[in-house]
């Protein structure tokens, strides 16, 4: 697994993306402190895991969007 921080032009904050096939296993919510989430992932790993993200972010105050990508090599790129 690979974490980098993005640093945002002209801004001071720094944003943690978790990246990696065992990303979700890493996702501890005492240790957000963010109010908002984008979790990018592609259709089957949503559906296998959207009830696991659930319980995961409704303990933690925060506003979670998804951006759903559609499975397959050529969807990878924005």
């Amino acid at each position: 697994m690979q974490t980098v921080d993005v640093s945002i032009k002209n801004e001071e904050k720094n944003y943690p993306i978790i990246i990696g096939s065992s990303a979700i296993k890493h996702i501890n919510p005492d240790n957000i402190s963010a109010k908002k989430i984008l979790i990018v992932t592609n259709e089957t790993i949503f559906e296998l895991y959207k009830e696991l993200l659930s319980n995961i972010f409704v303990k933690i105050n925060s506003k979670v969007s998804y951006c759903i990508l559609k499975d397959g090599e050529n969807y990878k790129n924005f």
